[in-house]
């Protein structure tokens, strides 16, 4: 189990806490610090996702659940996590949870969503963007199984969220993701 962003664990006391090991990660050190006294067993670390994802901590681990809840666009951290070489479960559930989608625009800060709409505005369908999305896990992602693409009510009020299935045949031997061949 692998829990990026520490946050608040509203997650983590409703899901993960029956997780006898895992780790955690948050660039913030006081969530790390109240991670660790809440989760015993637990590998509790700080620092940036995105940059640890395109190195080699934890490169060795073949994590079977992955939590990326990133309180605002999580694309940009799945495709760090997809297009690392590390070790690869051979079926991962993914979990994103996705405050992007609650904006459904085109604003420029999620630019590894909508690489070609750079500095665009407008607003588009929650149907637009999830076909959007869904492209770039067929595409770029290595094609995972979309599980759910859900509204939940939560800690921090209404949220949306993925769940992906990843399993071996979505990676190259070398452990980064294989190129779709829906394109």
């Amino acid at each position: 189990m692998l829990e990026c962003f520490a946050g608040e664990s509203w997650l983590y006391r409703q899901l993960w806490h029956k997780a006898a090991s895992g780790a955690t990660l948050d660039k913030d050190r006081n969530k790390v610090i109240r991670a660790a006294e809440e989760r015993p067993g637990w590998a509790c670390y700080a620092g940036d996702v995105k940059r640890v994802f395109g190195g080699p901590w934890f490169d060795w681990r073949a994590f079977d659940v992955v939590d990326i809840d990133a309180w605002g666009s999580p694309w940009p951290f799945l495709a760090a996590w997809a297009e690392s070489s590390r070790a690869r479960a051979i079926d991962t559930l993914v979990f994103l949870t996705d405050g992007y989608a609650g904006k459904v625009s085109l604003a420029a800060r999620c630019k590894t969503l909508f690489p070609a709409a750079s500095g665009q505005r407008g607003q588009m369908s929650m149907a637009e963007y999830q076909g959007i999305a869904r492209q770039a896990l067929r595409s770029r992602w290595g094609d995972p199984e979309v599980l759910a693409f859900v509204r939940l009510r939560g800690g921090a009020g209404h949220m949306r969220a993925w769940a992906l299935r990843y399993t071996a045949d979505c990676w190259t031997e070398n452990g980064s993701c294989r190129a779709s061949a829906h394109e």
